[in-house]
């Protein structure tokens, strides 16, 4: 994407994926994301 992201900013965005918590980040979950749905 062109930009530099911080460790802390990196784990907040990997959080806000992985929405069932698990520590797994599904493909529906990013696209989600991406998406803003």
């Amino acid at each position: 994407l062109g930009e530099q992201f911080s460790d802390d900013e990196v784990d907040e965005i990997l959080r806000e994926i992985d929405t069932t918590g698990k520590g797994i980040i599904r493909y529906e979950e990013v696209v989600k994301m991406v998406l803003g749905k």
